[in-house]
């Protein structure tokens, strides 16, 4: 799965440069924006799932 959000937008950019520029860069530009708030959202659950992990094994 995480290959895949390198893999795929590779290949379409070596298939299409051309058409492939405007979407990779909206995407680009998406991340930069919302970068902070997946970090924190994906910081954030893999906590809870460690706190809840933690709290079975009791």
């Amino acid at each position: 799965m995480t290959q895949s959000a390198v893999v795929v937008p590779i290949a379409i950019w070596l298939h299409s440069p051309e058409r492939a520029e405007g979407p990779l860069t909206a995407i680009y530009t998406w991340l930069q924006r919302n970068g902070r708030t997946i970090a924190a959202v994906a910081t954030l659950a893999i906590g809870v799932f460690i706190v809840g992990y933690t709290v079975v094994q009791l």
